[in-house]
């Protein structure tokens, strides 16, 4: 039975809003008591309730000597981000215990042996999405602790965040390019989810899609050449790949299935 206009509408929304949801549930590793890994050198960072609630383990690449890195001043911690030497784990901390001065998730830093847990900010707004700059000296992240949620960039050390974006929308899913001169993310400035590349500094922010529909979870090609990406432009979500100017974009998967979290291969 063919649909009217109204009804195929409908169902691309919902469709839209739906793999939405599930592709920042995955990247925030929240949606189930099952582990989330992040790896670095011989050992796996992962998500684990088995304290009760979500933490931050370790464990060896083989299972064994599984411990819990993190303290426990705070209600969840999800999303572990490997710094580029293998040295420290940035991931999400959420807070509602009022003693710590937050009620939010916060960007949180730990060293691999556990020790030395930073707290990076405390805005009272929700800080999300860790990306370390690929020298290590810097973590971009979003928040809403300016109203609309924002990219901001921080160094390391928690000292001197700074918001790159700066509009009256929704920015999100920051992503460092290999050589960390750029930063790729998410912008609903133009009234959907468009990928945009701006320099490291916030300057020169350029919409590299410009389509009506929702196109969002940017990842660099290694050699920082490529941006590989999910977008809806047709009833299912498709793994596209364009050149770093926004040139050349292309469906590779072109199925009818849905297909979220692009990853390239070192």
């Amino acid at each position: 039975m063919c649909k009217t206009k109204v009804e195929r509408r409908n169902d691309s929304m919902f469709v839209k809003h739906f793999c939405l949801l599930l592709a920042i549930l995955f990247l925030q590793a929240c949606t189930t008591p099952k582990s989330t890994l992040a790896t670095g050198d011989g050992q796996i960072a992962f998500v684990s309730d088995r304290s009760g609630k979500m933490s931050i383990y370790m464990m060896n690449d083989d299972g064994s000597e599984q411990f819990n890195l993190t303290d426990d001043f705070a209600d969840s911690y999800f999303s572990p981000a490997w710094s580029p030497d293998g040295k420290r784990i940035a991931f999400n901390c959420s807070f509602s215990n009022l003693t710590f001065n937050s009620s939010g998730t916060e960007i949180c830093v730990i060293n691999a042996d556990g020790s030395e847990l930073i707290r990076l900010n405390k805005s009272g707004g929700d800080d999300t999405q860790p990306s370390w700059s690929p020298d290590g000296m810097k973590i971009a992240f979003a928040t809403t602790r300016q109203g609309y949620r924002q990219i901001f960039v921080i160094n390391a050390d928690g000292t001197k965040p700074i918001n790159l974006t700066r509009n009256s929308s929704d920015d999100s899913f920051p992503t460092w390019s290999p050589d960390g001169k750029k930063i790729a993310f998410v912008s609903e400035r133009d009234g959907n989810q468009e990928i945009y590349v701006m320099n490291a500094d916030g300057t020169e922010q350029d919409n590299l899609t410009h389509t009506q529909t929702d196109d969002n979870q940017p990842a660099w090609s290694p050699d920082g050449a490529r941006i590989a990406f999910v977008s809806q432009r047709s009833f299912y979500s498709q793994i596209f790949v364009m050149n770093a100017d926004g040139s050349a974009q292309t469906n590779i998967t072109n199925n009818s299935f849905n297909n979220y979290v692009p990853a390239w291969r070192p």
